[in-house]
């Protein structure tokens, strides 16, 4: 091999800080640097689609079968509501109808943020830096609450529908006191009338069921997921493990060198000076030691605000950008979180899609008078403007941290 050659390929090797190095074979691997490797971040990632795919497909499947055919909230109607009940319908009804598409855009963005806080984190990690998250309560990040808030309501929605129906009701008067105005006017006939609610019983036991199964059944899953996995910091590595694998290499002396950084300042910091910090780096590697040489100079006195769900894509400016290090697992990282952030935008796009059939459907017949739809597209015309905030922050983060300009002339 030329002089030349050698050197390119020395060069290669030491630009890729995944690819096995001469002096690291003599000490123990590390089993908390595989953490952050790309197969790690996608199996992590792959587990998360796979264990929320059956209830996001199932609900929102039922949503998309079901939309402007839910239950009847009109003040009397079929099943004699009050305007109580008939608002009380709507504000229910519109969440429980919403929160399939809402459910979907909040995991994409959910995933997301996996994606790039742990492999920012590891990367800040092997270079004795310890990314701290301050956002680990999911009761006190608005957009999770709203998912909380939404499932409470779904669950309200299902008593509301059992309520309604009488479906719990075993005696005939009330039955009959219950159903009987309005659905056959006058006619006195209580064997007709009778047999005209046992079909309409059977209808609302129909639907009851489907909703238990597609609907709440699968809203219950996701939700205790999304609770048990909202703080990222539960599913990085231990300490007593980063501990273990420190004193087997030999590099005890670790803990004493590492530096702490908070989330909220290193996101000010890093959509500040992104492009200086990648400026500077000579290689993948570098740039994490920039982010953490920059994080000790800067001034991190000030109380910032939490960094919560939506606001939480910031490591894409300093691990996505085209002009960033060219190192081979730089680029399959890249080229990897922007497949996925197609996908994710798709997903989203039929979330969207389904709300604003859903807006399409109650408009007109909010339109005719019913307050209760009123009420119900009010509550969806919300949501769906959560959806739309959420998809906008996936494709505008993602864009303008690839667009990113860095400028190597002026360093």
């Amino acid at each position: 091999m030329s002089g030349k050659d050698a050197t390119e390929a020395l060069k290669n090797e030491e630009n890729d800080p995944e690819a096995p190095k001469e002096e690291e074979e003599e000490k123990p691997r590390k089993e908390w640097i595989k953490r952050g490797e790309l197969l790690a971040l996608l199996v992590g990632a792959g587990m998360t689609i796979w264990m929320q795919s059956i209830p996001l497909v199932a609900m929102v499947g039922h949503a998309a079968v079901h939309t402007g055919h839910w239950f009847p909230c009109e003040a009397g109607g079929a099943y004699d509501l009050s305007a109580v009940d008939a608002i009380l319908c709507g504000w229910t009804q519109g969440f429980t109808c919403s929160f399939a598409p809402f459910a979907l855009t909040v995991m994409n963005l959910y995933i997301g943020r996996d994606l790039l806080q742990k492999r920012l984190y590891y990367g800040l990690l092997r270079q004795q830096g310890v990314l701290q998250f301050a956002s680990n309560n999911p009761l006190t990040d608005p957009l999770s609450l709203l998912v909380f808030v939404a499932y409470a309501h779904v669950i309200l929605y299902l008593v509301f529908i059992i309520y309604a129906t009488g479906l719990l009701s075993s005696d005939d008067s009330a039955f009959l006191l219950q159903h009987g105005r309005g659905v056959i006017g006058g006619s006195g006939d209580t064997d007709n009338l009778k047999e005209t609610l046992l079909a309409r019983d059977s209808y609302a036991m129909r639907q009851v069921m489907e909703l238990v199964s597609f609907y709440v059944l699968p809203a219950t899953l996701f939700v205790v997921f999304f609770f048990c996995g909202y703080d990222i910091e539960f599913s990085l590595v231990p300490l007593s493990q980063y501990v273990h694998d420190e004193v087997e290499a030999g590099d005890q002396d670790s803990l004493s060198k590492l530096s702490i950084l908070q989330d909220s300042h290193a996101k000010a910091l890093i959509e500040e000076k992104a492009a200086d910090m990648l400026a500077l780096a000579g290689d993948h590697e570098d740039e994490f030691v920039q982010v953490l040489e920059h994080y000790k100079l800067a001034d991190n006195s000030e109380a910032l605000g939490t960094v919560y769900m939506i606001d939480s894509l910031w490591p894409a400016y300093i691990l996505l950008p085209n002009e960033a290090a060219q190192c081979r697992s730089a680029k399959i990282f890249r080229w990897l979180y922007l497949f996925y952030t197609i996908c994710a935008v798709v997903c989203c796009l039929v979330a969207a899609s389904l709300c604003l059939r859903e807006v399409k459907e109650y408009m007109h017949k909010a339109s005719e008078g019913y307050v209760g739809y009123t009420v119900e597209l009010a509550v969806i015309g919300l949501i769906t403007l959560v959806v739309i905030v959420v998809i906008g922050r996936l494709i505008f983060t993602t864009w303008k941290a690839r667009g990113l300009k860095v400028d190597r002339k002026k360093q």
